[in-house]
C-alpha cells in the first residue's frame, strides 16, 4: 500500500509542478481549479470495465485519501495543492505549518509577528527552529539586529496561551542563552516536547553554560548541544570544561528512550568539553549520535578503552547515523567497530576514518569535514564504499590542479552516487562541473556552494537560471539542482553549516509530457550590493542538445 501511495504522490508532485507552469502561461485562476486537473491522466478502460459517467468533483474524493497523498508530497507541492481551493488549504495546513524554520533575523521577526496574529495557525507547529543572530544565514549587508529577548518573550506568550501545545521539537541558535523562564514555560505548556536543540555562543564569556531549567526535562527523544563562534578572530576558547551534572542526570537517568544525541564542543579546539560521562549511557533506541572529541576514544589507560567497547556493544544494532567532528584523530580501537555496525548508513567525519572501513561497511551517506585540495586522492578510499549514494565534500583551491582533474578522481571512485554536495572556497565553474557530472549517470540531485563577489552579480544579483538550465539540459537524469553563492567562509562555518549567503536558487526538472519540452521550475532568493533582498520564481523550457 505504501509503495502505491508513494508512486501516486510522485506522479501528483510532477503534475502539480507542470500544471503550475502551464497556469502561468495561460493565466488560469488556481483558486477555482479542480484537483482532478493536477492528477495524472487515468489509463483507458476497456468497454467491459467502463464506469458510468458521473460528477468527478473534488468533493467526492474522501478527505482522508487526499490527506494521505499530501503527506507524501514535497512541501512546495503541498503549497501548490493548498492554493487550488479553500477546502484543500484546510487539509494542508498541518503540513504547511508543521515545521517552521526561521533561519535569519528578519525571518524571526516577521514569522513570530505573523504567528502572534494567527494563533490558530501556530497550533499546527510541531517543530520550531529559531536562528536570530546576525550572520546566521545571509550576507551581513542584508542582516538587521533583532532583540533576542523579544523573540523569547513571544515564544513564551505563545506557549502560555496554548498555541504551541503541539510542539514536539524546539531548536535555538541565538547569541543569548535562553533564560530559565523560557524552558520552564515550554516544559509546563508543551506536553509533547521531546526534542531540544541549543547552540551556545562561546565568544560572549558565558558564566553559565546551561541554565538549571534546561536540565529538568524528562523522557527526551532528542537532545542537541553545540557551540558556535560568531566573532571572527576569537581565540580565547575554554578547554576541558565540565558540563553540569544535571545534564548527565537528564540524559542518562531521565531519558531512557533517547534516539538522537549531539554533544559537540569541538568547534575549533580538542576537548572543549569533558564528554567522558556519555560513555555510561545505555539507550536501546539511540539512532543518531554526534560527538566532539572524547579523550577516552584514544586513551591508553586500562579502564577507558573498556568503557568505549561496552558503549559500542550496547548500541551495536541501533546506531544508524554517526558524527565524529572533533579535531583529534581516533584510533583503531573505536572507528572500525562504528563503521562495521550493521545499520550504520550515515557518517560525518574525516577522510582518515575511512582507512578503517572494512568489507562490512555499508555506508550510504558520507559527509567529509576535511578541507581538501584539488590534488587530494579521495577517490581511492571511496572505491571501498560500494553502497555510497550521497557524498558531501569541501574543496579548498590552494593549488593549480585543474577542476576537471579533481572531479575525475573524486567521481570515478563512486559512479553509483545519487546525491552530491560540493562546497568550494572560491568561484566554481558550472560549465566544468556540468561536464563532470556525466561520470555519475545515476545522479538525481546536487548542491553547489561557491564564493562569489557582488561585483560579478550586478545590481539585481544576476541569475542562476542559465547555469541551472545548462546543467539540466546536459544531464537528463537530474531532478533537483541547488546553487548557492556565499561570502568567504572558514572552517567553523563549514562545521556549523552556517554560510553568509548572497544568493541561492533551487530548481526542479519535470517532464513536459508528450509534445512539450521538459520544464525547469525554480525559485531564487538573494541580496543585492545595496543590501536589498529579492526573490523570483521562474518556469524555463529546457532545450536539449542536438545529437551528434
Amino acid at each position: 500500500m505504501d509503495s502505491v501511495i508513494g508512486k501516486t504522490s510522485r506522479s501528483l508532485s510532477s503534475s502539480l509542478r507542470l500544471n503550475l507552469s502551464i497556469s502561468k502561461k495561460k493565466r488560469l485562476d488556481l483558486s477555482t481549479a479542480s484537483i482532478n486537473k493536477a492528477l495524472p491522466k487515468p489509463p483507458t478502460l476497456e468497454a467491459s470495465d467502463a464506469v458510468p459517467a458521473g460528477d468527478c468533483s473534488p468533493r467526492e474524493v474522501p478527505d482522508d485519501v487526499i490527506y494521505e497523498i499530501v503527506k507524501w508530497l514535497p512541501l512546495q507541492d503541498v503549497l501548490h495543492c493548498a492554493l487550488m481551493r479553500r477546502s484543500l488549504y484546510e487539509l494542508c495546513r498541518p503540513f504547511l505549518y508543521g515545521s517552521v524554520n526561521l533561519s535569519y533575523s528578519e525571518a524571526c521577526r516577521s514569522g513570530l509577528e505573523y504567528f502572534s496574529r494567527r494563533r490558530d495557525l501556530a497550533r499546527f507547529i510541531k517543530s520550531l527552529t529559531l536562528r536570530p543572530n546576525v550572520g546566521a544565514g545571509w550576507s551581513n549587508k542584508a542582516e538587521k539586529v533583532i532583540d533576542e529577548e523579544w523573540i523569547i518573550s513571544v515564544v513564551e506568550e505563545l506557549a502560555l496561551d496554548g498555541s504551541l501545545a503541539s510542539l514536539r521539537a524546539f531548536y535555538w541558535f541565538g547569541r543569548l542563552n535562553p533564560p530559565d523562564s523560557l524552558w520552564l514555560v515550554l516544559r509546563n505548556h508543551c506536553p509533547d516536547l521531546r526534542y531540544i536543540g541549543l547552540r551556545v555562543t562561546i565568544s560572549v564569556g558565558l558564566t553559565e553554560l546551561l541554565h538549571p531549567q534546561t536540565l529538568h526535562f524528562r523522557n527526551l527523544k532528542g537532545f542537541h548541544l553545540t557551540t558556535q563562534i560568531l566573532d571572527r578572530g576569537f581565540v580565547l576558547i575554554p578547554r576541558n570544561r565540565s558540563l553540569p551534572p544535571g545534564l548527565w542526570t537528564m540524559l542518562l537517568e531521565n531519558s531512557p528512550n533517547l534516539e538522537e544525541l549531539t554533544l559537540d564542543g569541538a568547534c575549533l579546539s580538542d576537548e572543549l568539553w569533558q564528554l567522558d560521562p556519555v560513555l555510561h549511557g545505555r539507550w536501546p533506541s539511540l539512532r543518531k549520535f554526534a560527538i566532539g572529541h572524547i579523550s577516552a576514544f584514544d586513551s591508553a589507560s586500562s579502564s577507558l578503552p573498556q568503557k568505549v567497547a561496552d558503549f559500542l556493544d550496547a548500541h551495536y544494532y541501533s546506531l544508524e547515523d554517526m558524527s565524529l567532528i572533533g579535531n583529534a584523530t581516533y584510533t583503531e580501537l573505536s572507528i572500525p567497530k562504528f563503521l562495521s555496525m550493521p545499520n550504520m548508513h550515515t557518517w560525518k567525519g574525516r577522510l582518515a576514518h575511512l582507512t578503517h572501513a572494512g568489507p562490512e561497511c555499508r555506508l550510504r551517506n558520507l559527509y567529509l569535514t576535511d578541507w581538501f585540495s584539488p590534488s587530494a586522492k579521495i577517490g581511492d578510499l571511496l572505491k571501498n564504499l560500494p553502497h555510497l549514494e550521497l557524498l558531501s565534500v569541501f574543496v579548498n583551491f590552494v593549488d593549480t590542479v585543474p577542476e576537471w582533474d579533481f572531479y575525475e578522481q573524486l567521481l570515478t571512485g563512486c559512479p553509483q552516487l545519487k546525491h552530491l554536495e560540493i562546497s568550494s572556497t572560491s568561484h566554481l565553474s558550472l560549465i566544468n562541473f556540468s561536464a563532470a557530472l556525466r561520470l555519475v549517470p545515476n545522479l538525481q540531485t546536487f548542491t553547489v556552494t561557491r564564493c562569489r563577489k557582488f561585483s560579478n552579480m550586478g545590481l539585481t544579483g544576476g541569475s542562476l537560471t542559465g547555469g541551472a538550465a545548462l546543467i539540466a539540459s546536459q544531464n537528463l537524469n537530474l531532478s533537483q539542482i541547488t546553487i548557492r553563492d556565499v561570502s568567504n567562509w572558514e572552517h567553523h562555518d563549514q562545521l556549523s553549516g552556517v554560510y553568509k549567503t548572497k544568493r541561492i536558487g533551487t530548481f526542479y526538472i519535470v517532464g513536459g509530457g508528450p509534445g512539450f519540452p521538459n520544464q525547469l521550475i525554480g525559485r531564487e532568493f538573494g541580496v543585492n550590493p545595496l543590501g536589498q533582498r529579492f526573490s523570483r520564481s521562474l518556469v524555463h523550457a529546457l532545450v536539449l542538445p542536438t545529437p551528434q
